[in-house]
C-alpha cells in the first residue's frame, strides 16, 4: 500500500506550505516525504494494454522492477523554468532562433534548448543569486552555439537549487496517486499539452512549437503544473534500462563517463500522451538541446 501521510495531512490542513526564490521570483511548494511504488504496475500496464497496444514490451520493462521508495521532504518548482526565469539568470532567451522557429520569446513558456549541462549550470547561478551553496561543480566546460556540451561534473553538500533526481520526480508527479496519470486512469487534452491526432492549436499556443505557457492547465495534489506534457523534463540521474535494487544514481563524477545519458520524464507537446505516464521515462545525451526538453528545479 502507498503510505501518503504528508499529502493526507497537507489536504486535511487546507494548504501547501511555499517558498519563493529571492532574485526570480520562482515559486516552490514543500512536497512531503512519503513511501510510494515506483515503476509502471498493474494500473500503467493496463491501461497500456487497452490504449497503446503497440507500446513495446521492450520500453515498456525499463519502468520496471516496481519498488517501494521513501522520499523525504524537498521543494520544488511550481512551474517548470521559464524563458523569463532563465533569462534573468543568464542574460539571454536560449529560445529566441533556436531550432529554426525563428524570433519566438514567450516569457512565461517553459525553457527550453538548453542541455543537461545548463540545467545544472543555471542551478548553480540561481543558488548562488540567491545566497545560497552550488549544489554543483562543473569545470572543463566546452559550449557548441550557445549550449554547454561537455563538463566535469561533481555533486557538492550545497544547500541550494538542484535537479531532481528519478525517484523525487516520480514521487512529485504521482502526488499520492497509483493511477497511470495524476489525474486519474485518463488523461484529457484539457489537463495536459501532450500530441493529440489533428489536433486545432488555440490562440494561447506558442505558433510552431505548441509549448504551452506555464498554469495552463490544473495542478496536481502537490501543487504541481504541467508534470504531465508541456516539455520533458530533466533529473539528475543516470539512465539505466531498467531499476536496480531502488537505488539512486547520485554523487558521482562524469570525468570518465560525461556523454552517458541522462534521465527525461513526462513527455512533451510532441509526445503521445501514453508517454506522459507517470512512470514514464527516456533518455538523452546530456549534451544535447531539444525544443521539447526543459527541466524545473528543486532543493533540500
Amino acid at each position: 500500500m502507498v503510505i501518503t501521510c504528508g499529502l493526507i495531512e497537507a489536504q486535511e490542513k487546507g494548504k501547501l506550505e511555499f517558498a519563493t526564490s529571492k532574485s526570480t521570483g520562482m515559486k516552490m511548494v514543500k512536497v512531503p516525504g512519503g513511501t510510494f511504488k515506483m515503476g509502471a504496475g498493474e494500473a500503467d500496464e493496463k491501461y497500456l494494454s487497452a490504449n497503446a497496444p503497440g507500446f513495446p514490451s521492450g520500453m515498456l520493462n525499463t519502468f520496471k522492477p516496481v519498488q517501494e521508495v521513501t522520499v523525504k521532504p524537498f521543494y520544488m518548482g511550481i512551474y517548470e523554468v521559464t524563458q523569463k526565469d532563465y533569462k534573468k539568470i543568464n542574460g539571454k532567451n536560449p529560445v529566441v532562433g533556436a531550432l529554426g522557429i525563428g524570433e519566438v520569446e514567450v516569457l512565461d513558456a517553459p525553457v527550453f534548448n538548453v542541455s543537461w549541462f545548463d540545467a545544472l549550470d543555471f542551478c548553480n547561478k540561481l543558488s548562488t543569486k540567491d545566497g545560497l551553496t552550488p549544489c554543483y561543480a562543473l569545470k572543463k566546460t566546452k559550449k557548441d552555439s550557445g549550449a554547454i556540451v561537455s563538463a566535469e561534473v561533481t555533486v557538492l553538500k550545497g544547500t541550494g537549487y538542484r535537479l531532481p533526481t528519478e525517484q523525487e520526480w516520480e514521487y512529485a508527479c504521482r502526488a499520492g496517486t497509483t493511477t497511470p496519470f495524476a489525474f486519474g486512469d485518463q488523461l484529457d487534452p484539457k489537463d495536459a499539452k501532450f500530441k493529440v491526432p489533428n489536433e486545432k492549436r488555440t490562440p494561447e499556443q506558442i505558433f510552431q512549437s505548441q509549448v504551452m505557457k506555464v498554469g495552463s492547465y490544473r495542478a496536481n495534489n502537490f501543487g504541481l503544473y504541467d508534470m504531465h506534457g508541456n516539455v520533458s523534463e530533466f533529473c539528475f540521474d543516470i539512465y539505466k534500462n531498467a531499476y536496480v535494487d531502488g537505488e539512486t544514481q547520485i554523487g558521482f563524477s562524469l570525468d570518465d563517463s560525461q556523454f552517458e545519458s541522462r534521465v527525461l520524464r513526462g513527455g512533451s507537446f510532441d509526445h503521445g500522451v501514453e508517454n506522459t505516464m507517470s512512470c514514464y521515462r527516456q533518455a538523452i545525451a546530456p549534451s544535447v538541446p531539444w525544443e521539447g526538453m526543459g527541466f524545473r528545479v528543486v532543493r533540500n
